[in-house]
């Protein structure tokens, strides 16, 4: 059983539209068991300096499955610090393992801005929001333009959410700054570009979004309106990405390197409903 994150790397001496692995490391391991999630699907940076993965189908795996589907790792990948429900409701009970489409989170942001975390959930069309305890979302959004909500990432300096709409191929953005729940705010087209968005990652020092296309194993970087800028292939990568999910910007988790220097972190499941996926990583800067 293998689950596995891809750390790739994107830097200024690298020519334009180029992308480079850098290692990968996996989310389940049978001995040891260190990162429990067998079909990884979201990642997000926190600034504890860990990583959080939403798992989209550990419920499958019933002889594992205690109702936590989001987990808090390490950069290197090498230890869980914590996991969470994240549809629990104050302690009670798992439900009926037979009680899928409630607990099955797909992309997952922390928001720096309104200092929430926020996940999508395709089987529910929905965006929720979350403390850091997780439990039961203090906030849901149905969407408006379909049940598809794959990727979700946000901004910053702004707190506007990103939100991949995959049978659309669009991407919905939404204002956190309007209580009580986000408020749409525009969308725009990649489908010209990318048939299966995927995933979605917000760099901060471009102010540029990054979109992963599953189907292409391809990254697209697009500027926040929804202008093209640049195409990256993952093609060269070993071990090969399979199926490419969420990404997520963050500090390198190399002792020696300079702390400024961002990783693009992806997950990448591998085959379906099998305890699989890998996070890679490249860095962009």
């Amino acid at each position: 059983m293998v689950a596995i994150l891809l750390l790739l790397a994107y830097a200024s001496w690298l020519t334009a539209g180029e992308i480079a692995f850098v290692r990968s490391f996996e989310t389940w391991l049978a001995h040891p068991r260190i990162i429990a999630s067998t079909d990884p699907v979201g990642i997000t940076y926190h600034p504890s300096g860990h990583l959080f993965i939403s798992d989209s189908e550990i419920n499958e795996l019933n002889q594992f499955w205690d109702c936590e589907n989001i987990f808090e790792i390490s950069l290197p990948g090498d230890q869980t610090f914590n996991s969470y429900d994240a549809y629990g409701s104050n302690g009670t009970p798992c439900p009926p393992l037979s009680n899928f489409t409630e607990r099955e989170p797909t992309g997952i942001t922390y928001n720096w801005f309104d200092d929430y975390f926020y996940t999508t959930d395709d089987d529910e069309g929905a965006i929720f929001r979350y403390g850091s305890n997780f439990g039961a979302p203090n906030v849901s959004l149905r969407l408006d333009s379909g049940r598809d909500a794959e990727g979700i990432t946000s901004a910053p300096d702004t707190g506007y959410l990103y939100v991949v709409e995959g049978d659309s191929a669009k991407i919905l953005v939404y204002d956190v700054n309007v209580p009580p729940v986000p408020v749409f705010v525009y969308d725009f087209q990649v489908g010209d570009r990318i048939a299966d968005p995927e995933g979605i990652a917000h760099s901060s020092i471009s102010n540029h979004l990054f979109i992963v296309s599953r189907r292409t194993r391809q990254i697209f970087e697009y500027t926040t309106e929804g202008n093209l800028v640049q195409e990256y292939d993952m093609s060269h990568f070993e071990p090969q990405p399979i199926n490419p999910a969420g990404l997520t910007f963050a500090p390198s988790s190399a002792p020696n390197d300079d702390p400024r220097s961002l990783n693009l972190y992806i997950v990448d499941r591998q085959g379906d409903n099998v305890a699989d996926g890998i996070v890679m990583k490249p860095g962009f800067r």
